[in-house]
C-alpha cells in the first residue's frame, strides 16, 4: 500500500490532509459555577496524532479560579462521532489514540498515573483471547466501564463456557488486578485510587464505594466524597443518585468504607434508604464484604 501510493505521487501528509484528521478538539473549558475559561488552544497544543493526554491541573492550563475544585469541559470528534467529557482537577485526560498517526504508528508513551491496561484476557481452561488492545480503546476519561460479553470482548473463545476477564492494569504508578465474570460489568480504576487519599484524624473520608447487584456494580467512591458537607454525608440511595441503575430490576446495595476519627469502619446501605455518615452503628472494617442482595 505505502509503495503504490508514492508510485502515485501522493505522500502521506498530503493523503491526511484530504481525508482530515479522526480527531478534533472542538471546544475546552476549565472552571467552576459562572466562571470558565477557554482553553481549547492550549488543548489543541497537546493533541499528537489522533488523540490527547495529559493532567488537569493549573500548571497545563490557565487557572481561573486558583485555590477552587474545578472542573475541565472537552467537546471533541473521533472517528466521526462527536462527544464531550468532563474531568476534575488532577484526572488524567486520554482521548482518541495519543501518539498514532492516520496510519497508526508507535504506541503512546502513557502519562504517569493514568490509567493503562498492561494485559487482558478473555475465556475460560486453556482457551483464551487477548483483548488487551480493546480494553485500551475503551478508556474514556482515565476510565473504562463496560459490559463483559462475547460482543464485547470480540468473540466466543470458549463456546457453552462461562468465561470470565483478567486484568492486569496499572493506575497511579500501582500495577492492579481483577477478574470478572462473563456478564458482568467490568469498572476501572476500582475504588478511584482511594489507597492514596489522606486520611486525618478527625476527617470523614470515603476510601471506597461501590452500588451493586450480583456482580454489576457502578463505583462510586468520588461521587460520595462530593457530597460531604461538614464532615458528614446524608444521601439518598437510588439509581439517580448513584450514576445509573448497574442491573434493572434488581434492588441494589450501596457498600461504603470509610475512614472518620482515625478508624475504618463499613456501611451498607439498600437502594430507596437514605446514607448517613459517619453512623454509630457501623461496624469496623474488616476484609470481608457481605454479600449482594438478591
Amino acid at each position: 500500500m505505502k509503495v503504490f501510493l508514492l508510485l502515485a505521487g501522493w505522500s502521506f501528509a498530503a493523503l491526511a490532509q484530504i481525508m482530515g484528521p479522526s480527531f478534533q478538539v472542538i471546544k475546552a473549558e476549565y472552571g467552576a459555577d459562572n466562571r470558565w475559561e477557554d482553553v481549547t488552544a492550549r488543548v489543541q497544543g497537546l493533541v499528537r496524532g489522533n488523540g490527547v493526554e495529559f493532567r488537569v491541573d493549573g500548571e497545563t492550563l490557565s487557572d481561573p479560579l486558583p485555590g477552587v475544585p474545578k472542573t475541565l469541559r472537552v467537546r471533541y470528534v473521533f472517528r466521526g462521532r462527536t462527544q464531550t467529557d468532563n474531568f476534575q482537577d488532577l484526572a488524567y485526560v486520554r482521548l482518541g489514540e495519543p501518539g498514532r498517526g492516520l496510519f497508526g504508528g508507535g504506541r503512546a508513551r502513557p502519562v504517569r498515573g493514568a490509567l493503562e491496561i498492561v494485559k487482558a484476557e478473555y475465556g475460560e481452561g486453556n482457551r483464551w483471547r487477548d483483548v488487551t488492545p480493546l480494553l485500551n480503546q475503551q478508556i474514556s476519561g482515565n476510565s473504562v466501564k463496560m459490559d463483559v460479553t462475547n460482543a464485547t470482548m470480540g468473540g466466543d473463545p470458549a463456546p457453552a463456557v462461562r468465561k470470565s476477564l483478567r486484568v492486569d492494569y496499572s493506575y497511579q504508578d500501582q500495577r492492579r488486578s481483577v477478574t470478572v465474570a462473563e456478564n458482568a460489568q467490568l469498572v476501572l480504576p476500582e475504588n478511584s485510587g482511594a489507597a492514596s487519599m489522606p486520611v486525618s484524624s478527625s476527617q470523614l473520608v470515603i476510601l471506597a464505594a461501590e452500588y451493586r447487584a450480583r456482580g454489576r456494580s457502578n463505583m462510586v467512591t468520588d461521587l460520595l466524597r462530593e457530597a460531604i458537607r461538614g464532615d458528614q454525608l446524608k444521601l439518598r440511595v437510588d439509581n439517580t443518585s448513584m450514576g445509573g441503575d448497574p442491573y434493572p430490576s434488581m434492588v441494589k446495595e450501596l457498600y461504603v468504607r470509610y475512614s472518620y476519627q482515625g478508624r475504618e469502619y463499613e456501611n451498607f446501605s439498600r437502594e430507596g434508604s437514605t446514607v448517613e455518615l459517619p453512623n454509630r452503628y457501623d461496624r469496623p472494617a474488616s476484609g470481608n464484604r457481605r454479600s449482594n442482595p438478591q
